[in-house]
Formats: C-alpha cells, structure tokens, sequence
C-alpha cells in the first residue's frame, strides 16, 4: 500500500482492535496544515499488530510535529521489524506511545541523520507508559534516541550510536536496560531528577566501561544522573546478523576487594612461600 497526501497513512480509530497489518509500506505523507504520522492509533486501542512496517517521506506542516508511529493510549500492540526513513517537521520522532501499556517495539531501524526537524529529533518516545518493551532497535543520529518520559520501559538488545543522548529518563521516569550497546553518544544515558537506570550488562564503547568519575579508568560513553552500570559488557562484537545487538556475554566490574582464591604457605623468613597465595580482584 502506498498512501500520499494525507496527514496519515494508516490511521485506527475506535473499535479497531486485534488487526494485523504485514508488509505495509507508507510513503509520501505530507500535510500542509497540521501534524503528520505515518501510522497512527488514536485511541485507547487493544491488540493490534504490525510486521514488517516501512514508513518514509512523511513531511508535516511548518511548525508541526512529524511521527513514524503514534500511538495513544490502549494495551497490547506489538511492532515487528519497523523501518523509518525520512520525516519532516518541528519535532521529528520515528516511534511514539503515550500511555500506552504493554506495548512491545521490536527491530526498529531509525537512522536521524536523514531526517529534518527544526526542533529535536527522537527514536523512541515513551510518555506515561507501563510495560513498554523495546528490544533490537538500531537508532543512530538522533538528539534522543529513546525518551522515557514519566512511567516505565525495558530496552534490551539495542543499538544506540552516535546520538546526543543515547537515553533520556526525565519527570521520574525508570528504565531497566539489558545487553545494549551504548556507543559513540554525547552521554550515553542521561537521568534527570528523580528518574533512574539500571544498566548494567551494557556495551558502552570499551572494555573499561563508562567514562565517569566513579569509573576511574572508564573510556565508554559518559553518563549523567541515577544510573547503575556496573557490571558492564566487556565485548561490543555483535553476534549475529539479526536486527540490534547480541553481545558475547563477557563481562567486567569495578573491584571492591582482594581475596586469596589459593592461601599463602608459611616458610622461613626470607624463603618464598609454599605454596605461593593467589589473589584475586572482586567486586560486589
């Protein structure tokens, strides 16, 4: 299907539940007076699915924002193999779900750098949402590449490169993220007030981890605010040619401790040990 010079290409609307859409393609969107989406769920809608979804070339009027995906509110959507190409607008997001729950983004590809937007460029932005799952998306050149923006979201087996901020949790947003990685980034994540981390078992562009002070060392993407990162991916080989990141599972930490793994012998004074203790570097 391809749609052109509507403000959306697909849009549901109430009732539409439980459709699936595969193989759909959106191109050519532009309106001249208002937002533009190329897919758009516009009401507190359950179940719908869509597969291999192309959107590109959606252009909204001067001053407005421009959306790949828009979802508003509802449960239980899912998106499989997403690809967005170029948007036009003020704000520019590839994907948007705002209270939206149990919602699950998977293999999206995004890269900003084609995209023009006089404001910021987003990947993924999740306003109030809860059970939002967003695994093996590539999101590169963007301002910010996933907003959790109050509520809660997983982000797991990502790409996150060369962006300004590779996450953004601001209004006490939570996110937990798992086997991402996080490379190349202004900051890799930024945490604001209130908001909080947990990323450990991350890829953040090196073997020593985050270039923060609590890092000494530390030669990967920085990162500001409540964040906890240790212990960290100590390989960023990708693993496999599927959508995302599947990291080697090696992973370091900062050490607390030294602990003998092999006790020290007793000898005389001035005669090596027997046997010789065998130390070892611990963390939590």
């Amino acid at each position: 299907i391809n749609v052109a010079g509507v403000a959306a290409g697909v849009l549901l609307d109430a009732g539409a539940n439980q459709n699936t859409f595969d193989a759909l393609t959106v191109d050519g969107i532009v309106s001249t007076g208002t937002s533009a989406y190329g897919v758009r769920l516009n009401t507190a809608l359950q179940g719908n699915t869509f597969t291999n979804l192309a959107i590109s070339n959606v252009t909204a009027a001067a001053g407005a924002m421009v959306t790949g995906v828009s979802v508003a509110g509802g449960s239980g959507q899912l998106f499989n193999s997403i690809d967005i190409g170029r948007l036009q607008g003020h704000v520019a997001r590839a994907v948007e779900l705002v209270t939206a729950s149990s919602t699950t983004v998977r293999g999206l590809r995004f890269d900003g750098s084609g995209t023009v937007a006089t404001g910021n460029t987003e990947g993924i932005y999740i306003k109030s949402g809860s059970g939002i799952a967003v695994e093996a998306a590539e999101i590169d050149h963007t301002t910010r590449g996933i907003v959790v923006d109050g509520g809660s979201a997983s982000v797991s087996n990502c790409s996150l490169l060369g962006n300004d901020r590779g996450v953004l949790l601001r209004s006490n947003g939570t996110a937990v993220l798992r086997d991402n990685a996080i490379v190349g980034n202004t900051y890799g994540i930024e945490s604001g007030v209130g908001s909080a981390a947990d990323a450990t078992g991350n890829w953040w562009g090196s073997p020593t981890g985050p270039k923060i002070s609590a890092n000494p060392g530390g030669l990967g993407d920085p990162f500001t605010g409540g964040v906890t990162f240790g212990p960290w991916l100590g390989d960023g080989t990708d693993t496999s040619a599927d959508r995302g990141f599947q990291p080697n599972p090696t992973r370091y930490a900062i050490p607390t401790r030294l602990a003998f793994s092999t006790q020290p012998g007793r000898a005389a004074a001035g005669q090596p040990l027997a046997p010789q203790p065998v130390v070892q570097a611990q963390d939590e």
